[in-house]
């Protein structure tokens, strides 16, 4: 079994900043009350050692200048003369065998079993001192010596204790004050972090609030009306820029179902109305024939309109395949104005041919485009007019295919919709009732097939200006004494 669910689930940004304002406060504190309490380890320690040496020092001194004189050592081992008051010291001093010539009262049952150390040279420096803490939990620092008496006697071996136990008692409650402080302060830290993730978070609940209340219906309204945190400025901004695009495309969307409801029931009622006229009475064969052929011309019509729909589909879904081919430019535009020549020639429209140039494009497909626009140019351009096709290289990365036309052109209110689906201006519907409103966004969606780029614009001499980018897809090597 895997761990629980809600273990499983990601933190919340709360949760988060909590954990991590949290840690941030105990790394703080930490290095602030450790340095603290180093400094005050060390200088009991220091002040320990140094009471010890002294000790030491003190009674080496009288044993080396005093070696006859048993009263100061009585005082400084027996008495304690000249100790702090309020450091408590056993000293013990041993002749060279071992044996006890002098200690303080009480010191063997105090400190037995005391692991003194190996004794040090006798210049009271206490190298090796121990702390050792009895079963009574007092605690102590150990420190030995060898010291020659005066006059060459025997050496005889100094042991002194110093009871250091206020200086561990006071670190251990050191310790503890501050583990406590430490865990008040963490706890502390974590209350206001909480409380401050919360309310610094608010806006991210106030912006979750009111994109759910952005529905289909609501697409009008943006969220940067609100001054949000300059964080969430730009979340905001993005926002918009996506409810922007949402709402041109539902407004694109609607727009495409009205027109494809209206354009498919049409051909469906035209049929309809005609086979119920023919089934109404008894007919003559001529005009059964003239019904069935009224009847084939409206569900053909449907059919290019489905077909038309499924092809944008594929390329919608990029399910069309490509099959790119290294073709001459000049020579497909001049086969496409040899096929529309017979229709220009009826409307009174010239057709002319110029450029040159090499493209990579999918040839069935590149026809079909130019099919669309070259149809669209012949519609428009009224008689006397002239279409002209050109092809030229763009530098080494693109081959440019335009279709210029000599007609009113475009209304500028029309410009930004003639790659809708389905969208036709009242000129357009005037001119070829029959038409779907699809050629330009099957145009559009073969360049994006490609790769390339469709532009339209009216052009500043009149007429409109059609232009195919194709990209280059492979490199070509350059014209002999070219470098």
């Amino acid at each position: 079994m895997g761990p629980p669910r809600w273990l499983r689930r990601p933190a919340s940004l709360s949760a988060r900043l909590t954990l991590l304002f949290s840690a941030a406060t105990a790394f703080l504190l930490v290095a602030s009350a450790g340095p603290l309490y180093w400094s005050l380890h060390r200088h009991l320690a220091q002040q320990n050692r140094r009471a010890l040496s002294d000790k030491l020092a003190a009674i080496a001194l009288i044993l080396q200048k005093q070696p006859g004189q048993i009263i100061p050592l009585l005082e400084e081992v027996q008495w304690e003369a000249g100790s702090p008051s309020f450091t408590r010291y056993y000293s013990r001093v041993l002749d060279g065998s071992g044996g006890v010539v002098l200690e303080t009262q009480g010191m063997s049952e105090q400190l037995k079993g005391a692991p003194f150390p190996s004794p040090a040279p006798g210049d009271g420096d206490p190298h090796g001192a121990v702390t050792w803490r009895t079963d009574s939990e007092r605690t102590y620092l150990l420190g030995s010596a060898w010291v020659k008496r005066g006059g060459q006697g025997p050496a005889r071996q100094i042991q002194v204790a110093v009871d250091v136990s206020d200086a561990s008692d006071l670190l251990e409650d050191y310790r503890r004050t501050m583990a406590l402080s430490l865990t008040a302060g963490l706890a502390v830290a974590a209350l206001l972090g909480f409380l401050t993730a919360r309310r610094g978070l608010r806006p991210l609940g106030t912006m979750a609030q009111k994109a759910r209340q952005i529905t289909a219906e609501r697409l009008h309204e943006r969220m940067g009306e609100e001054p949000w945190p300059a964080e969430l400025a730009e979340l905001a901004s993005a926002f918009d820029d996506m409810l922007l695009g949402l709402e041109d495309s539902f407004s694109r969307l609607s727009a495409f179902s009205a027109d494809l409801a209206h354009d498919l029931r049409t051909p469906l009622t035209n049929c309809m109305g005609e086979v119920e006229v023919a089934l109404s009475k008894p007919r003559e064969p001529d005009e059964y024939r003239h019904i069935l052929d009224s009847s084939l011309e409206e569900l053909t019509r449907l059919a290019k309109m489905i077909e038309s729909l499924l092809f944008l589909a594929r390329t919608d879904h990029a399910q069309t395949p490509l099959n790119k081919a290294s073709m001459d430019a000049r020579g497909e535009l001049e086969a496409m104005a040899d096929f529309y020549d017979g229709v220009a020639q009826e409307q009174g429209v010239a057709l002319a041919c110029s450029g040159a140039g090499t493209l990579d494009a999918d040839p069935v497909l590149l026809r079909q485009a130019l099919g669309n626009l070259l149809s669209n140019a012949l519609r428009h351009t009224p008689p006397g007019g002239r279409v002209v096709l050109e092809a030229r290289e763009e530098g080494a990365s693109a081959t440019l295919v335009s279709v210029r036309d000599t007609g009113p052109g475009i209304p500028p209110e029309d410009l930004p919709r003639i790659f809708d689906r389905f969208y036709r201006s009242p000129r357009s519907r005037s001119l070829n009732p029959q038409g779907l409103g699809l050629g330009l966004a099957i145009v559009k969606s073969i360049m994006d097939l490609h790769g390339g780029r469709l532009e339209i614009q009216n052009a500043p001499e009149g007429g409109v200006m059609a232009r195919l980018t194709f990209p280059r897809t492979r490199t070509r090597p350059e014209p002999p004494g070219q470098s």
